[in-house]
């Protein structure tokens, strides 16, 4: 077996290296389609130049208005084109150039004609508008020949355009979403580092550390709370997410059999993403209707369908884990439950006897206190997001591992970005 040369990639340079990686393994294959391209921009260039001649030309003359619109509109669409021109040719930008190509040149051909009729006093600057018309003329006629021996040169390439955007489509999405979580993950790792800094300043309060019994009890009871509510919303990801679905594409997604029963879904869908949902969830008389609509939002397999053609589903590096009827319902009700006792013990006279004590004996700011606790329900979410982001960079990197060594014959090992 011959040896094989081992690189490390961070995340963020992954797609230009890879690209890079494509071009080099591919550009004798891709260079008879890439030399028409070439040709043709070539053209547009030429085309782009002589409009830029003429600007200057009816500037000289004080009759730039006449041709002025035109003439922008020449430069746009030929400017569009040449900066669209991708590092790497695949079947996506080929299949679109040509399909764009017959509007873009009825538009050049519009905005090109009015220049023809214009007439300068100046018999020199004329001549040379002249020249530069006749210029453009000729290279506009020769570019439906150059798309139809590029149309007819891609059908030869199609396979191997088709397996080089398979490639860039394996890794784009999938490493652009790492990207957006690491760095947001590396935003919410502040959340430990707050956390300690809000109970270091509390140490300053001696019988913070000295409390009573009933103040241990609540304070467990809050954090048993805090667990269970992040529980939940792990659980009801999935679910989050297709409510996001519905909202951005429409109820034509979801399947029902009356009007009315997609009404009663949508008011979940609705309550679902209301960013106060938890304040309201405790609100909601019938939680088993609730939890009814969850499971039939989750049994949509249209709905299921177009979720796992969003990230990072779509790659794999993510699973749709579904929760059962039972699970979700114990889940809920445990959630209300502990709720409902925080709420009660806080009025039960013997935690406000010893709290009002505790309160008065030391100047205590409360507002750290509860600043605490949001703290500590942050560090737990960033620690459940770090453990999911993680995990998915380890599956991100054996599949770029195993790609690369059957591409390219190479180990990359895929580093963490700075």
């Amino acid at each position: 077996m011959a040896d094989t040369s081992f690189i490390c990639i961070r995340l963020e340079e992954l797609m230009s290296w890879l690209e890079s990686r494509l071009i080099e393994k591919y550009s004798v294959s891709l260079e008879g389609i890439e030399k028409r391209f070439i040709s043709i921009f070539s053209h547009f260039e030429g085309i782009l130049s002589n409009a830029v001649e003429i600007h200057e030309i009816l500037k000289d003359s004080g009759d730039l208005a006449q041709g002025k619109i035109y003439l922008d509109n020449m430069i746009h669409i030929l400017n569009e084109a040449i900066l669209e021109y991708p590092r790497l040719i695949d079947y996506s930008y080929c299949d679109t150039f040509i399909n764009t190509f017959q509007d873009r040149f009825e538009l050049l051909h519009t905005s090109f004609h009015p220049l023809t009729h214009i007439t300068l006093q100046d018999g020199r600057l004329s001549g040379k508008l002249t020249q530069h018309t006749q210029t453009i003329g000729n290279l506009l006629l020769k570019l439906p020949n150059l798309i139809v021996d590029i149309q007819n040169r891609q059908e030869l390439a199609n396979p191997l355009l088709k397996s080089i955007e398979s490639c860039i489509r394996l890794f784009k999405d999938p490493a652009n979403l790492l990207i957006s979580d690491i760095k947001a993950m590396n935003e919410m790792t502040k959340a430990k580092e707050e956390y300690e800094v809000v109970k270091a300043q509390l140490k300053r309060y001696p019988s913070m550390v000295e409390a009573s019994k009933p103040l241990l009890k609540m304070s467990e009871m809050i954090l048993a709370f805090n667990e269970c509510q992040i529980e939940l919303e792990s659980s009801l990801e999935h679910i989050f997410q297709m409510c996001l679905l519905i909202k951005s594409k429409g109820k034509k997604i979801i399947r029902e059999d009356s009007k009315e029963d997609i009404r009663d879904l949508l008011s979940y869908v609705n309550l679902l993403i209301k960013p106060d949902f938890y304040n309201l969830l405790y609100e909601i008389y019938n939680k088993d209707d609730l939890v009814y609509a969850i499971m039939h939002l989750q049994s949509q397999k249209s709905l299921l369908f177009e979720l796992k053609k969003q990230e990072p589903y779509k790659s794999g590096l993510s699973t749709i884990t579904t929760v059962k009827e039972e699970d979700l319902k114990n889940l809920v009700y445990k959630w209300q439950e502990l709720f409902s006792e925080i709420d009660k013990f806080r009025k039960a006279p013997e935690f406000l006897e010893v709290f009002n004590s505790f309160s008065s004996s030391i100047i205590i700011p409360f507002d750290d206190l509860r600043k605490l606790s949001e703290k500590l329900r942050e560090y737990h979410k960033a620690a459940l997001h770090y453990l999911s982001t993680t995990a998915r960079f380890k599956r991100f990197r054996y599949k770029l591992f195993k790609f690369c060594l059957e591409e390219f014959n190479e180990r990359v090992e895929l580093l963490w970005p700075n």
